[in-house]
């Protein structure tokens, strides 16, 4: 088997023989320890088949001499062929066949081996003559060496003659020649015992051959780099030993490391230190991962690394740094020597080049996950950290940019002037990289969490022309990478038309965890692409059994984020999540438990389980962790008290500690709580906490569906926290501009300020009329409903919707009208609702928003006469009664009746619409002469005129009770100017009246049976303010209906008196015909008034200088801007 030693028998036979060399050190024992590091078999012939009889029947495919390619069968083969061919089943002839072939075929393996043979000695021949006119020694190599580099003189003028060889001392080893893996001597040792004549001359000859090619060569021997080096690093060059250089090629050329141990057991008392590191590293470098525990156990390694502790003040950088990455490596028992090891590095850091910096980083990274890191370990991180930051200039190859920002990512060092300076470099040199490099660039940038614009942009535009050059990890490590960090180019086509079809090629090729990476970063990025998402999900499905904890935790999150349902993965990852539900972290649960939460999992069993679980777990989680997981048993339905109230009462004592999207998260888990003391307590208290949080100034921005949550738990929770209120309002103007924000995100806000408290739902009238950014998000988002989703929406909803815009007095003038319209069409088209509480509500906003009355009229009728409202509940039919009423038609009396039946044994909702039905029918002259044959009626109005409605008479906790009624403040203040004017007019009067405990009004007059009433916003039709509501047109009717003289004016009338300082002027000339003092004062106009002292705060500086004249009236505009917006319009009043 001689043959199997020339290298082109090896190199060809290396393919083919991998497998059958695994399977033998699978099954080899200890003592064969150097046939097991992919070394052929014994048994191996020429052409790299196995075995020798004629049974083995293996088939291999190799190069014949022509260059092309043939099969080559085993004899065994053919004599089966034969075999069957003869068909001769007579013993005596089948034992001639075989003899046959055994003579034919050690017939052409002797011919073979003797040709085979032949060519060797051939060889030996030529290399024979070659070494008899090579130089005989190592001196004469140099000094060739030496005239053919044409540096002679040159180096003898600097260090004179060349020195003797010999045997050099351990200090004066060679240490400069760089990296231990590039030096490519052999050693020149002669063993008699072992060696014949003939492989001595062949040594000779190999040194020969290195001093004459190798050296030469700059990019080999470093040749370059030497000679601009110090003289300390060719004196070494000159002194070293040549058994030692000779020694050292052996190293180099070594394939496995049973051969470098082979050399060191044969060599280890003649090595240097420089063979002993390089034998090291070699020996780390071949070592696979199975195979680390068996070096780690032969008595030669040992040997080796004990013998090597003495040498290492012999090493320079390159070796050092080399030997710490073979201990690190090979993960193997620390040598004694480990600490000098790494003072010795500490000494000579600033010697070392940019590689071995990345390479010694990446050495403390991997001692530090194994061991806790010592003084001397971070010492050496901080030197080594800080020579990168000083030596920023000199990294300029593509491996030591990837190297450095690597390391310091896995160590967690985010210093940003590296990062910067590196990325900038890396930018610059983008074209020198392979896509490897580029992935671990970026994976780095990820991992440190840190950005840089150009760099991104470039690796996009890389990624993009070249994403056939991506290997399958590199494929991950940029999607990863650009999802972790956002940068995504703001477009979903990188991912969705670049890395998709890209990745689905490989996609029989990634291991669990790089699927779950994927799943996970076109979740994080926003790219919803359910093909896509369907083809990770069937390529999950099968292996989810080897599913780890983050695998699991990453497939359930990416999955659900994006609303993708697929059963069958769904139900093994729920499996696989309750095997590994105790080895889970807390955060590991809580965002585990939140996926199969959204994603719609309705496994109670499951819920409850990881639920207990996570309960144990609770002094180890952070807030939002748990409000993951109560946001999970919302979405899942299964909020009950047992798991509920212990995460609220942790939950409870960590407000402070909670983000303004966790705020949010928990307001709305609370809200669909079962009602308790705990749920209206914590519901409060996290409003209060979410309040300074939601507001513009501050940097979050809350997403549409956040807003709509927000809104929805002022119904469910019936909060009452104006201010809460506005803020969130407010950030609805850069909410709506975002895609979160769609039509049906909308809906819920609209439906949510609709159904909200009488409080609450005023304050929004308020707020549509105060701010017009509002208002702009208001009709845009109307603007994209009526052009997208209008059109599909039925009669039903369509008067739904109507409602709802007139619960909060909105109506626009273009969008409100086109959805009337399309009502109107619908009716046109059918028989009519064929529900009547839309009826009802359709006529009842006609009347609230005080527009196309005429068809409310008709509708109204139709539904009294009808019967329409016969089964109804008591609010509808309340709200058509109203209807009547408000459009005077004749007296609905059987559908009153069945309203006062209904309200008998409870009190209506809408408490102002029931006692305005109340007087209708006491005082109306179309109703006094109604019989009412039901003695319930009376019942009825005498019940609900004598109830006092909240609105009225508002409860007052406490200083901090006014500053969170928005609607109540500005009518409060608006009252106290009215009053104030009033008094300066020195006319009696009641502020802030209440009549008949019906209405209240600014300024009253009992004794003249007079009023001043101020339209506040929230009595007004918003945007624009120039139409008032139903109510407020009823409440001037029935005042009127009372006895009373009612002068209606608006608030922003008020103010501009204020702004334009004839307040009084104002007053006086509305009350004129009431009092006396009025009418001298209107004819006083011309004398001049004192200024009227404000009340609750809003006092005006007074006018002393020109300078404070003009702050004075700044603070107005400013103070009439807050109120009613930025530009004020005209407000026409109703008559009196």
């Amino acid at each position: 088997m001689a043959t199997l030693r020339s290298g082109k028998s090896k190199l060809l036979l290396l393919p083919f023989c991998a497998p059958t060399r695994a399977a033998s050190f699978a099954s080899s024992s200890s003592s064969s320890f150097n046939n097991l590091f992919d070394e052929p078999p014994a048994d191996m012939d020429e052409y790299g088949e196995l075995g020798g009889g004629p049974a083995v029947t293996t088939r291999v495919i190799r190069r014949d001499r022509g260059g092309k390619f043939e099969k080559a069968y085993h004899l065994g083969a053919f004599a089966d062929k034969k075999k069957a061919e003869l068909g001769v089943s007579d013993k005596a002839e089948r034992d001639a066949f075989w003899a046959d072939i055994r003579s034919q075929s050690q017939s052409k393996y002797v011919k073979v081996s003797q040709l085979n043979q032949d060519r060797r000695e051939a060889k030996k021949k030529d290399n024979a003559k070659a070494i008899e006119e090579a130089p005989q020694d190592a001196r004469a190599a140099l000094e060739e060496f030496f005239v053919e580099g044409e540096v002679a003189e040159d180096l003898k003028s600097k260090f004179g003659e060349l020195p003797e060889f010999g045997y050099a001392s351990t200090s004066g080893a060679i240490s400069t020649l760089g990296d231990p893996l590039e030096r490519t001597a052999d050693k020149t040792e002669k063993n008699a015992s072992v060696r014949v004549e003939e492989e001595k001359t062949k040594e000779l000859n190999e040194v020969s051959k290195f001093m004459e090619t190798s050296m030469l060569s700059p990019e080999k021997g470093r040749l370059e780099s030497l000679l601009q080096g110090t003289s300390a690093s060719v004196e070494a060059l000159l002194t070293s030993n040549p058994e030692c250089l000779a020694l050292q090629h052996k190293l180099s050329k070594s394939k496995t490391s049973g051969q470098v141990l082979v050399l060191v057991a044969d060599e280890l008392e003649n090595m240097d230190g420089i063979n002993m590191a390089t034998a090291l590293h070699r020996i780390a470098k071949h070592s696979r991962s199975y195979q680390v525990s068996q070096v780690a156990n032969d008595p030669r390694y040992a040997s080796l690394v004990e013998r090597l502790g003495a040498h290492l003040n012999t090493l320079d950088g390159v070796g050092l740094m080399n030997t710490l990455w073979a201990l690190v490596r090979l993960n193997t028992a620390a040598p004694k020597w480990i600490s000098d090891l790494v003072d010795r590095c500490i000494s000579i850091v600033d010697q070392l080049e940019p590689k071995q910096l990345g390479q010694g980083l990446y050495c403390v990274y991997r001692m530090s996950k194994h061991v806790a890191p010592t003084e001397a370990m971070k010492a050496l991180q901080s030197a080594l950290h800080g020579q990168v930051r000083a030596r920023l200039d000199e990294f300029a190859d593509p491996h030591e940019l990837v190297s450095v920002c690597t390391s310091l990512a896995k160590l967690g060092v985010r210093d940003e002037t590296i990062f910067s300076a590196l990325g900038s470099r890396v930018s610059e040199k983008m074209d020198d990289f392979d896509m490897e490099d580029i992935a671990a660039v970026s994976w780095a940038f990820a991992r440190a969490k840190f950005t840089d614009k150009e760099l991104f942009r470039k690796i996009r535009d890389s990624l993009t022309v070249r994403t056939s050059e991506c290997s399958v990890k590199s494929l991950v490590s940029l999607t990863w990478s650009l999802s972790k960090l956002g940068e995504t180019g703001g477009e979903e086509d990188l991912f969705r038309y670049t890395l998709a079809p890209t990745i689905r090629s490989f996609m029989l090729d990634y291991s669990v965890q790089d699927l779950c990476a994927l799943a996970w970063s076109f979740a994080n990025a926003n790219v919803y692409d359910v093909d896509f998402m369907s083809d990770i999900a069937h390529a999950l499905m099968p292996k989810t059994r080897e599913m780890n904890c983050q695998d699991a935790c990453s497939a359930v999150v990416a999955l659900s984020s994006l609303q993708y349902s697929h059963k069958e993965l769904f139900e093994a990852l729920k499996q696989q999540s309750f095997r590994l539900m105790h080895t889970f972290t807390p955060l590991q649960l809580s965002r585990t438990l939140y996926g199969f939460g959204v994603a719609g999992v309705r496994d109670k069993k499951l819920f409850y389980e990881m639920t207990l679980t996570s309960i144990s777990k609770l002094h180890l989680m952070y807030a939002k962790n748990v409000c993951d997981i109560l946001c999970a048993l919302m979405e899942a339905d299964y909020l009950i008290p047992e798991l509920t109230r212990p995460l609220l009462d942790h939950l409870g004592r960590q407000l402070d500690k909670l983000g303004p999207t966790e705020c949010v998260q928990l307001l709305t888990a609370v809200a669909h709580v079962e009602p308790s003391e705990q749920r209206s307590s914590l519901g409060e208290a996290v409003a209060e906490q979410l309040r300074p949080k939601m507001k513009t100034t501050v940097r979050w921005i809350p997403s549409g569906p956040e807003i709509a949550d927000v809104l929805q738990s002022f119904v469910m929770l019936k909060l009452n926290n104006d201010r809460l209120l506005e803020n969130t309002l407010m950030m609805l103007s850069p909410a709506s501009k975002a895609p979160s924000c769609t039509s049906d995100i909308f809906l819920r806000i609209l439906g949510s300020c609709a159904e909200m408290p009488d409080r609450s739902r005023d304050a929004v009238k308020v707020l549509l009329h105060k701010h017009v950014g509002l208002q702009n998000a208001f009709n845009r988002l109307f603007e994209e409903l009526c052009s997208s989703t209008i059109s599909k929406l039925d009669q039903e909803t369509l008067a739904d919707l109507v409602y709802a815009c007139a619960r909060i007095g909105y109506d626009d003038g273009m969008f409100v009208q086109r959805l009337i319209e399309y009502v109107d069409q619908h009716l046109t088209r059918s028989a009519g609702f064929r529900s009547f509480q839309s009826m009802a509500r359709l006529v009842y906003a006609l009347c609230e928003l005080n527009t196309r009355l005429d068809m409310a009229r008709v509708l109204c009728r139709e539904a009294i006469d009808g019967g329409m409202w016969e089964g109804g509940n008591g609010e509808d039919i309340l709200m058509l009664a109203w209807s009547a009423v408000f459009l005077s038609l004749p007296p609905p009396v059987e559908l009153i009746t069945e309203m006062c039946i209904m309200f008998e044994e409870r009190l209506p909702t809408q408490l102002l619409m029931a006692q305005q039905i109340a007087v209708q029918l006491e005082y109306g002259d179309d109703y006094i002469d109604v019989n009412w044959d039901d003695a319930r009626v009376d019942t009825f109005v005498k019940d609900v005129r004598a109830i006092k409605r909240n609105d009225l008479y508002p409860v007052v906790y406490g200083k901090k009770a006014n500053h969170r009624g928005t609607a109540l403040m500005h009518t409060t203040t608006a009252s106290s100017w009215v009053s104030a004017a009033l008094e300066q007019l020195r006319i009696p009067h009641k502020t802030s009246y209440v009549v008949d405990n019906l209405y209240r009004v600014a300024a009253g007059f009992p004794s003249q049976l007079a009023a001043l009433d101020v339209l506040c916003p929230d009595s007004l039709v918003s945007p624009g303010g120039t139409r008032p509501l139903g109510t407020a047109a009823m409440r001037h009717r029935q005042l009127a209906l009372l006895g009373w003289a009612v002068k209606d004016v608006t608030q922003r009338e008020v103010y501009e008196a204020i702004v334009t300082r004839s307040v009084n002027s104002f007053i006086a000339k509305q009350i004129g015909p009431i009092h006396p003092n009025a009418v001298k004062y209107i004819e006083w106009s011309k004398v001049e008034v004192p200024d009227i002292d404000m009340k609750d705060g809003d006092k005006f500086p007074s006018s002393t200088s020109e300078q404070e004249e003009a702050v004075r009236r700044q603070y107005e505009e400013e103070m009439l801007a807050d109120i009613f917006g930025q530009d004020p319009q005209p407000i026409t009043t109703l008559g009196g």
